[in-house]
């Protein structure tokens, strides 16, 4: 019998990496992202806007019949007018940032959650914990910790396993785009070197297939977070 795992933004980046790992090791993955991908025979590319539950329904209802043994929910990303001072964002946005950051993961989790069979993965940020700007975005990233850390004992009951993982800055197309400043962000680091997308690729498996952990929040970031609140506190 073939096993499945759900993936939220399994075309992009870290997404494609999470995606492959799984592959390698036996899973058909099934990817719900605005984009289509091709990752092989095992792997179904769903396009869908996770902020818009009729379509997350029709995938539901297309694939009722199977059980996922673990869901990953990692659809996200900064907006681009979230990059102006907060004052300067139109109020539109605010929404948007939220639903898609935040909104949509606990739409995925409710509308499959009576298919998921033991593990629930949220990819959230260091962002979530402050000091890497972006207000908005960093919220929605910090109500994901906040919801594992409330409902893991209530999903354990159902023998469901529920872990967010926070990485920091991942070198990918889609963050070269972004407006960092890559080598400052760089100084952050303990070793002069990001995280890698692999890295957090091969921690999403552990969690999933190796791990009894559950309300666990991992943070994963080359010790960026670390530094950031040590160079605020030298600041203050």
């Amino acid at each position: 019998m073939s096993k499945y795992v759900l993936i939220t933004g399994a075309a992009g980046g870290i997404g494609s990496a999470i995606a492959k790992k799984f592959i390698e090791n036996g899973f058909k993955v099934v990817s719900i992202d605005l984009e289509s991908a091709d990752f092989g025979e095992n792997f179904i590319s769903e396009i869908a806007d996770v902020t818009d539950i009729k379509s997350l329904l029709k995938i539901k209802e297309k694939y009722n019949n199977i059980e996922f043994k673990h869901l990953i929910t990692l659809a996200g990303r900064a907006l681009e007018d979230e990059w102006k001072p907060f004052k300067e964002q139109p109020i539109e946005s605010l929404k948007e940032s939220i639903d898609l950051n935040l909104v949509g993961h606990l739409n995925t989790i409710r509308i499959f959650y009576g298919q998921i069979q033991k593990s629930i993965i949220t990819i959230s940020s260091i962002n979530a914990y402050g000091g890497f700007g972006l207000p908005v975005y960093s919220s929605g990233k910090a109500g994901l910790i906040s919801f594992t850390r409330t409902v893991y004992k209530e999903f354990l009951k159902d023998g469901i396993r529920i872990n967010t993982i926070c990485p920091g800055t991942i070198v990918t197309d889609a963050t070269l785009k972004e407006p960092k400043d890559f080598s400052e962000l760089l100084k952050g680091t303990k070793n002069g070197r990001f995280a890698t997308k692999q890295e957090v690729a091969d921690l999403a498996f552990e969690l999933c297939e190796n791990s009894k952990e559950s309300g666990e929040i991992k943070i994963i970031d080359e010790g960026q977070l670390e530094y950031s609140r040590n160079h605020e506190r030298r600041c203050s």
